[in-house]
């Protein structure tokens, strides 16, 4: 991984990232920023699900008004995520927060998916309380892993590398 991350380091478009004034602030801002939105996002729909906020909607339209926010969120952090890394290959793929980092958006990309695909059919229709208490469980994980992949993420600058 290292002689990868050391050629990566070295690529012209690596290069252009690293010395181009403000262009990797300007990066991190915008990761910074989807963060937020993506966190916001999931929270509204976990509030939802414990009636919490927008009680007096259904959990169908309130995905559907903040699943394409979070949605959205996830692609621009991915974009920006990629070229922070190429950016800066050695300090992100050589190091252990980084890589538990990448695992637990995995498993949130996944949990988002699987609600995304669960509420569409059955919410369309109206469902029970009981319906709406099977994504308690997954969403406060959701909102857990966030929390963690955020702290990861600030992390990455303080943790050894290998």
């Amino acid at each position: 991984m290292r002689e990868f991350a050391e050629w990566l380091y070295a690529t012209p478009f690596s290069i252009f990232l690293q010395t181009t004034d403000n262009l990797l602030p300007a990066i991190q801002t915008v990761h910074i920023l989807m963060i937020g939105i993506v966190y916001t996002s999931t929270l509204v729909i976990t509030l939802r699900l414990f009636g919490r906020a927008w009680a007096n909607d259904t959990l169908a339209n309130t995905a559907r008004r903040f699943m394409p926010w979070n949605w959205g969120g996830l692609v621009l952090l991915l974009a920006t995520g990629i070229l922070m890394i190429i950016c800066e290959p050695i300090r992100e793929l050589l190091n252990y927060s980084f890589w538990i980092k990448m695992v637990l958006v995995i498993l949130v990309v996944g949990l988002a998916t699987a609600f995304q695909l669960g509420v569409g059919r059955p919410l369309a229709n109206g469902v029970s309380a009981d319906g709406v208490a099977r994504y308690r469980a997954p969403a406060v994980a959701t909102m857990v892993l966030l929390t963690v992949i955020i702290v990861l993420g600030r992390w990455i600058a303080y943790s050894p590398s290998f």
